[in-house]
């Protein structure tokens, strides 16, 4: 149960229920940023002057909220996990196609059932201190992560997982160091996608001998092994500074130096509007003046301009597929039909800043699909006809209460059920009730969301789908089962070759969603960066992370 409720804070307390969606970026409080900025801030100051000195040329200033933490071990959070992306190197890192690339491993292969992996160090990689990046370093840093209890279960294949959680081990048995270069990984089941998995920012190696010196000074000033490093202690609640690494991996870089300034996204935008920053948060009520006076990103993850590519998220309803009326698929269909997806955007998600979902995972996502769900359509006429014929004439929704919007959500899906002849009553409540009701099996029919950890469908599929997970926190609430379905997505897991998985991967959801209708996927959030004219090649992965190796500053050019 800890590794479950772990992951259930991460995830759920975030995006559950519909409510709490805010585009994949932090809230803004209410202000009037259409507004003259010159009055209605005091300039952002950089944080080394006292003066409105211009920046260095080669320095990329990004706005962000304040990191709950920014070493592997211990970041969880969106922004915490920005900073973690440039000071620290996983195994592998992603291409602008979210293909895996050789990072702190130079090369890796497995086993053909894919549940062992060997990955090779690359040469003389050191970290920022000039010790030599070791296969132990990583073991020694996923343990302590697993340990501490921060991060969601990214290891959770891995042999000895569970029982390092619980306590009855200290160390993961399925982690082997062997020798200075060589990383051995056992699974307890195939994952043909762990390259991607282990680029994850959290499952960066850290120097054992000097985190275990001081952690709490470590936190403070970590010593990575990425592209940039921190020559200066973390000044909460104002700043990271970060200076570009001499030598590999840091030669890859082309800025001189990454300064994260700790805002709110009201004031960030501001910021951004005096040239203060170059990448920043367009707070909520801000969405359409921003694309007015900066124009919007052509594909919606690549800069300049505002990007509002689809996030790796989704909300939607689930109910337990066991329970009447929900365990006729008609009736799940029903459900489907009779929800206006684009009208609850409209209504519910600031700015309207989310994409009608057609399915679990994105098409932005590798191996997602344009379209799984055929009854991801607002179709009132055929929701009254199946809940007539099936006898259903009322229903009860379960929404957290906690989440900010329930009270909207809920009147929009009353509206949408009245229309076909559905009485629905919404039950709000806080976040922990609604938690109780779904596991106590009270509430059949609720709200819920879930955040892909990696930018893969298998991060989203896999966890909704397989009856594997059949839990609210694992990932399949309603306890969706389908023997096909499950020996499609474990067939995937053990397939090495992308595209034959992603295929195996298609075919699963198609059946799970298109035509079991599992879950009804109501809507994608979508980013709101608002990126500068003076940054170059800067691309939004799903996760909200970027490659700032491949960033570039154009100094010349004005915003």
């Amino acid at each position: 149960m800890r590794r479950q409720r772990r992951r259930l804070v991460l995830l759920l307390g975030v995006v559950l229920l519909l409510a709490a969606c805010s585009g994949g970026e932090a809230a803004a409080p209410e202000q009037d940023t259409q507004s003259d900025t010159t009055t209605s801030s005091a300039p952002l100051l950089d944080p080394e002057t006292s003066d409105d000195t211009a920046p260095a040329s080669g320095t990329l200033r990004w706005a962000i909220g304040p990191p709950d933490e920014i070493i592997p071990t211990l970041a969880t959070t969106r922004d915490g996990l920005r900073v973690v992306d440039a000071l620290f190197e996983s195994l592998t890192r992603l291409d602008e196609d979210l293909e895996p690339l050789p990072g702190a491993a130079s090369s890796w292969r497995s086993s053909p059932g894919a549940d062992v992996w060997t990955f090779t160090l690359r040469p003389g990689a050191t970290f920022h201190d000039g010790s030599p990046v070791t296969a132990a370093d990583v073991k020694f840093a996923w343990e302590e992560a697993v340990r501490r209890g921060r991060i969601p279960p990214y290891l959770a294949d891995v042999r000895g997982y569970d029982a390092l959680v619980s306590g009855e081990a200290d160390e993961l048995d399925g982690v082997l160091a062997r020798g200075e270069r060589t990383l051995q990984l056992v699974l307890d089941r195939p994952r043909a996608d762990l390259p991607v998995v282990v680029a994850h920012p959290s499952l960066a190696p850290i120097p054992q001998q000097q985190y275990e010196r001081d952690p709490e000074a470590f936190a403070e000033e970590p010593i990575g092994n990425g592209p940039f490093r921190a020559d200066e202690g973390w000044v909460r609640d104002r700043f990271v500074r970060l200076s570009v690494a001499q030598g590999p991996p840091g030669s890859r870089a082309t800025v001189d130096e990454v300064l994260f300034r700790v805002v709110d996204p009201a004031s960030g935008y501001i910021a951004f509007q005096q040239g203060r920053v170059d990448i920043a948060t367009v707070p909520d009520g801000a969405l359409e003046d921003a694309i007015d006076r900066f124009g919007e990103s052509i594909d919606g993850h690549t800069g300049p301009g505002v990007l509002r590519g689809e996030a790796g998220e989704l909300s939607m309803l689930a109910m337990d597929v066991d329970a009447a009326p929900f365990d006729d698929v008609a009736v799940r269909r029903a459900l489907s039909f009779a929800v206006d997806r684009q009208r609850l955007i409209d209504e519910v998600v600031p700015d309207g800043n989310a994409a009608p979902a057609r399915g679990v995972a994105s098409d932005r996502l590798p191996g997602g699909q344009v379209s799984a769900c055929s009854t991801c359509l607002h179709a009132p006429d055929a929701a009254a006809r199946i809940f007539s014929e099936q006898a259903v004439d009322s229903l009860t929704v379960w929404l957290d209460a906690d989440g900010g919007r329930a009270e909207a959500v809920g009147e929009r899906l009353t509206a949408d059920f009245a229309e076909v002849g559905v009485a629905l009553t919404v039950e709000q409540a806080p976040f922990g009730e609604v938690l109780e009701a779904i596991e106590d099996e009270q509430a059949s029919l609720f709200g819920y969301g879930w955040v892909a950890d990696h930018p893969t469908a298998e991060d989203m599929l896999v966890p909704l789908l397989s009856s594997a997970s059949q839990g609210v926190a694992t990932g399949n609430p309603g306890g969706y089962h389908n023997v096909e379905v499950d020996d499609l997505i474990d067939e995937a897991l053990a397939t090495s070759d992308a595209e034959e998985r992603y295929a195996l991967l298609r075919e699963a959801e198609t059946i799970a969603v298109g035509r079991e209708q599992a879950v009804i996927p109501l809507f994608v959030p979508q980013h709101r960066l608002v990126v500068g004219e003076r940054v170059g090649e800067f691309v939004l992965e799903p996760t909200g992370r970027a490659d700032l190796t491949r960033v570039r500053i154009d100094p010349g050019a004005t915003e």
